[in-house]
């Protein structure tokens, strides 16, 4: 009998902790994240256009009064609360603008990390946190 409430203690906690960690994934919702610097003239975006459990859907902006960069459609999966993908620029010549990037998803903020060469999409590997619009 306390082997039956041990083991069944243990499904339980277990069980918890499967929906817990599936919420944190869920807490990210379609929409736009976004950070201004620099008076808000210059602005980073992700605009997540598709979520589910397994897979994301989403695009990068970079906006200032010299630069502007779009990445093309990027399709990733989701593990834990993090993203690993891979990018290229969309108005770019082929070859020259292909990048990894990180994301970390939250409840009203994702934290991104980018690598490019000569990119206004890098964020030069350091963690950006981009808060969501509206």
């Amino acid at each position: 009998m306390k082997k039956m409430r041990i083991v069944s203690f243990v499904l339980m906690i277990a069980l918890l902790g499967c929906v817990i960690s599936n919420q944190r994934v869920l807490a990210a919702k379609k929409g736009t994240y976004q950070k201004s610097f620099n008076s808000g003239g210059f602005y980073r975006s992700v605009t997540i256009k598709k979520i589910s459990s397994k897979k994301i859907t989403f695009k990068m902006n970079y906006d200032s009064l010299r630069y502007m960069g779009v990445s093309t459609t990027i399709t990733a999966k989701i593990k834990g609360n993090k993203v690993k993908f891979k990018f290229r620029e969309a108005y770019a010549l082929p070859k020259s603008a292909v990048g990894t990037g990180t994301m970390t998803l939250h409840n009203n903020y994702v934290i991104l990390q980018t690598k490019i060469k000569n990119n206004c999409l890098s964020t030069d590997g350091k963690k950006v946190k981009l808060k969501r619009k509206g």
